[in-house]
């Protein structure tokens, strides 16, 4: 029987099986937009303008990085579109060249509706990573905001007043700057063409009327979830899906079991009783349950999915208490969550047996017990259970991980399964480096770790209401 494991060393780094294609869509560039922030450019600059466009669209292709928390993958091309009128087609055509979209979840309008007025680069895309990171439109929050503050009624002072400034002439974008409301709340008001398409397409759900009407309602009020939907409905199948760039408690319509409790709960929420009004959880299940019918939809298509993974200020105790399965992910390869996700009563119909790796990220014991209760199964097993399984890789997120008692590196019994640990050197969590540590090195996540908590940089996720 062979074993194979690696500890990681500082030297070496971890690997990543998923590599993000990045793609930004803002709000469409104009002519207009693009000319009143163009400066003069220096006569140098004029040869790199008069280079045919084959060059540059070589030369933009190679200036997207990587998107991850600490760095702006897009800055390079969107200041290049800024800087001359002549790239904004260029700039364009880069990045509908992606075929793994990254864009923040306040953003997906913007992303459907690029996506809508093409239809042939939406066939092209494998896959889809949505972050959630506070920022002034989404600022952060504790997960203890009621849902009906955030799903009540909008006020509608700025819609009239935008309505003054378009009827007076005054252009669309500086109108929508001048509201001081989230631009996808601007554009499915004034956008009369963007809204009849995306109505079109919920009222062609397969979802039941009364998601219809949620759905529907949400989306005239700006939801992001109402948005999320249309895209996994716009984007045919996406193989790939990237929701760890957030909070645990963003998205529990698609990973939170629903017991007899919480359908009771529900019920009562559902006919406005004040008894589930504090409950984030319960409230969203309420009020966007049709994005977990689309979710499901696609389900069986998805190979490889990066759960949510921040959990800042949050009772962990919340979600130990709902084991989260996703064996109705029959095509899952590669799954990535966090141990808040977990329980320590592993059992065989938690995961897919379609699985071959396995991310856990803060890890601590709960997930020790989780992996080598899983080794355990696989080695005992008669019947080839998890055949497809050949990599585990464990973040821990504390320095004491290297003490406990259960290390899942020593129950590495199994044939062909490789355990890979990376234990800090001091205390570090995921959400410290944006959910996503398994895209930084081995040596940057130690430079993170030995420095002091308030100078770590640290991106908050958005609140439930985004």
């Amino acid at each position: 029987m062979h074993v194979s494991v690696n500890l990681l060393t500082p030297s070496t780094s971890i690997p990543s099986v998923l590599t993000a294609r990045p793609l930004l869509f803002h709000t469409p560039l104009t002519r207009h937009s693009i000319m009143a922030t163009a400066h003069i450019m220096p006569a140098a600059h004029n040869l790199f303008i008069a280079l045919p466009d084959e060059l540059v669209l070589y030369i933009l292709g190679h200036l997207v990085l990587e998107p991850r928390y600490d760095r702006d993958a897009y800055r390079a091309l969107t200041s290049l579109a800024l800087a001359h009128a002549r790239f904004i087609e260029l700039v364009r055509e880069t990045l509908q060249k992606n075929t793994f979209p990254t864009i923040a979840l306040c953003n997906t309008h913007a992303l459907v509706r690029t996506l809508l007025a093409s239809p042939e680069s939406a066939k092209k895309v494998t896959g889809l990573e949505i972050t959630n990171f506070a920022s002034k439109d989404t600022p952060a929050d504790t997960y203890t905001t009621p849902i009906r503050e955030v799903i009540g009624s909008v006020d509608t002072t700025w819609r009239l007043k935008a309505q003054g400034d378009l009827a007076k002439g005054v252009r669309y974008n500086t109108a929508k700057n001048q509201s001081n409301v989230p631009s996808a709340v601007f554009d499915i008001n004034f956008d009369s063409p963007f809204r009849t398409n995306c109505e079109k397409i919920i009222r062609g759900s397969s979802t039941t009327p009364s998601d219809k009407r949620k759905w529907t309602s949400a989306l005239l009020k700006g939801r992001s979830a109402a948005f999320l939907a249309l895209l996994l409905i716009v984007i045919p199948n996406p193989p790939n899906l990237s929701l760890s760039a957030s909070h645990v408690l963003q998205y529990p319509m698609l990973f939170i079991p629903i017991d007899y409790k919480t359908k009771i709960k529900l019920d009562m929420a559902a006919v406005g009783s004040d008894l589930s009004q504090y409950d984030p959880l319960v409230q969203m299940a309420v009020h966007e349950s049709y994005l977990r019918a689309i979710f499901q939809r696609i389900s069986s298509n998805i190979k490889t999915l990066r759960a949510p993974v921040g959990f800042y200020d949050l009772n962990r105790t919340l979600l130990h208490k709902k084991q989260i399965t996703y064996q109705f992910l029959r095509s899952l390869e590669h799954l990535t969550v966090a141990q808040s996700h977990l329980s320590s009563n592993f059992g065989p119909g938690v995961l897919p047996q379609s699985l071959r790796q396995l991310t856990i990220v803060d890890a601590r014991r709960i997930a020790n017990s989780f992996v080598v209760k899983l080794l355990k199964h696989v080695r005992d097993s008669h019947t080839g259970s998890f055949a497809n399984l050949r990599l585990i890789e464990l973040f821990y997120s504390t320095a004491q991980s290297r003490s406990f008692d259960i290390l899942p590196e020593r129950h590495a019994t199994v044939a062909g399964i490789d355990v890979v640990c990376y234990r800090p050197e001091a205390e570090l969590e995921a959400n410290e480096v944006g959910g996503q540590p398994w895209k930084m090195s081995r040596a940057e996540l130690d430079e993170i770790a030995g420095r002091e908590r308030d100078q770590r940089g640290v991106r908050k996720f958005a609140g439930h209401w985004v």
